[in-house]
């Protein structure tokens, strides 16, 4: 079954909500683990939730972990 607009743009938007708030944690220097652990968990479940419809091939779900991790180091570069 393939995944309509909606479930598209619901997937994006839960995306790129976490994605600014894994943004603004790293900024901020928040080191705490169990915060990190607990926002990865509602992250997971929420994309979980809304991906469900999604089956994309295992490089699909590569490059989507490859685009947060690059983000996650240009954050790191220009403001650690």
């Amino acid at each position: 079954m393939k995944p309509s607009k909606v479930d598209i743009i619901k997937f994006l938007a839960v995306m790129i909500v976490f994605l600014i708030g894994m943004v603004i944690m790293l900024i901020n220097k928040i080191d705490n683990t169990w915060l990190w652990i607990g926002y990865i968990t509602v992250w997971w479940w929420a994309e979980l939730v809304i991906a469900k419809n999604f089956h994309l091939k295992l490089w699909g779900w590569v490059l989507i972990l490859a685009v947060i991790l690059i983000i996650d180091a240009l954050v790191i570069f220009f403001f650690g």
